[in-house]
């Protein structure tokens, strides 16, 4: 990468964060029609999230914008929306369903390693992530 490009977390990372995001929230997925998709990096940038539809289509977390999947648009993709944008995405209400929001003031969470990682910073990285090519690294 080069200096003026930020380097991007990794998928190990990506999976961390959203299982905090869950644990967060008090842990519970089993409800939810989607489980916990992000456990592969297959399943999380190939395949779509199980059963929500957005106007009868499925729903995949990251949009690509040429068919090749070449390319991602870091600012639309659905991962990042759902989790960022207080209006949700495609009718579906910002994650996880009654927060906390990683956008609510003084969200923080601690990784494994003790490390204490704000909302901001996830919502920074994951879009870094993102916008590198989601690297499977």
């Amino acid at each position: 990468m080069s200096a003026d490009k930020p380097t991007p977390i990794s998928f190990a990372r990506l999976q961390e964060y959203l299982d905090l995001i869950v644990e967060k929230e008090g842990g519970n997925v089993a409800g939810a029609p989607h489980k916990r998709f992000w456990g592969s990096y297959q399943s999380l940038t190939s395949q779509p999230i199980p059963r929500p539809k957005c106007q009868g289509a499925d729903i995949f977390p990251i949009k690509y914008t040429d068919a090749a999947k070449t390319q991602i648009d870091a600012d639309n993709s659905p991962l990042y929306l759902i989790l960022t944008n207080s209006q949700g995405f495609c009718e579906k209400e910002q994650m996880p369903p009654a927060g906390p929001f990683i956008t609510d003031t003084n969200y923080t969470v601690t990784l494994a390693d003790g490390t204490v990682v704000t909302g901001d910073q996830i919502k920074n990285d994951i879009h870094v992530w993102l916008a590198a090519g989601a690297p499977n690294t």
